[in-house]
């Protein structure tokens, strides 16, 4: 079960960070809406807020939430190995769907931020959100790439968990 640990305390840890990573980019987006900065400043605050109140929002439920997975996984551990078989891999397995989902859509982020940014006129509100675009989204992939990479380990770890349940049985 260690490795189904290092599996969530790695994600509480990770969303630890990804917390003060939007608390920064929050006050960064504050900073530049309230100093009277170029357009180009507040395009990039507007999507500093936007996407780091939706990490902000993911991480605080995760690290609220770890401690009642960690009792829940160690349950099925010790008094209902079928579950794991029967909710956790299929919630993983769903999980790790959304993840590809989500760097797809991450990817398209960046690919408009940079088309926005190109494409419009010198220090205006769109550069702005082009850039903000750029910076936030590709700060997302980078957190969900480690964490998708977490979750394959933890998922490879659940089959050979069933697999030898299932041999000794």
């Amino acid at each position: 079960m260690q490795e189904g640990m290092r599996y969530f305390h790695g994600e509480q840890l990770q969303c630890s960070i990804g917390i003060a990573i939007s608390l920064v980019s929050a006050g960064i987006a504050l900073f530049f809406l309230f100093q009277h900065k170029p357009a180009l400043y507040k395009g990039m605050a507007y999507v500093f807020l936007i996407l780091s109140g939706f990490l902000l929002i993911i991480c605080v439920a995760v690290v609220l939430r770890t401690p009642h997975d960690i009792q829940r996984v160690s349950g099925y551990v010790e008094h209902d190995t079928e579950k794991i078989v029967t909710h956790e891999v299929p919630r993983m397995e769903k999980v790790m769907r959304n993840f590809t989902i989500i760097k797809i859509v991450e990817v398209c982020l960046i690919i408009i931020g940079f088309a926005l940014f190109i494409l419009s006129p010198r220090s205006t509100l769109w550069k702005g959100i082009g850039l903000g675009l750029c910076i936030q989204a590709a700060v997302l992939l980078a957190f969900d790439i480690v964490a998708a990479r977490r979750g394959s380990t933890y998922v490879e770890y659940l089959h050979t968990m069933t697999h030898s349940e299932t041999r000794t049985k």
